[in-house]
Parts: C-alpha cells; sequence; structure tokens
C-alpha cells in the first residue's frame, strides 16, 4: 500500500481549448511518511466495503 496524490494539471491552448488531466502520483510507504495509519481499522473498513460483493449483492466484472 502507498500514500499517492491526485494531481490536476490544466492547459488553456489556443489550438485546443481548455486541457485539464487529473492522474495520481505514486507516493511513499504509509510509515515512510509520517501518516498514522491503524492497519486493524484499515482492515475492518475494507472488509465492511467488500462485504456486499461477498453476499452476492453487487456483480463482480471481469475485463
Amino acid at each position: 500500500m502507498l500514500i499517492t496524490s491526485c494531481l490536476d494539471v490544466k492547459f488553456g491552448c489556443p489550438f485546443w481549448g481548455n486541457l485539464e488531466i487529473a492522474y495520481r502520483e505514486p507516493g511513499r510507504y504509509p510509515w515512510e511518511s509520517g501518516v498514522r495509519l491503524n492497519l486493524a481499522e484499515l482492515t475492518r473498513n475494507l472488509r465492511l466495503m467488500c462485504l456486499p460483493v461477498y453476499q452476492g449483492k453487487v456483480p463482480v466484472y471481469e475485463m
């Protein structure tokens, strides 16, 4: 797991009009960046988020 930053870049170009790009830039591991991370709470929240998929309430699509 890495910490990411969401970056938005906006350009104004006379030929193409306005161009906006949004992307995520990978950062460092949480324990290297000083971000406090409770792994037990994170695990519990991820399991709750995935519960509807496990119960078959949300379809799983493969690409």
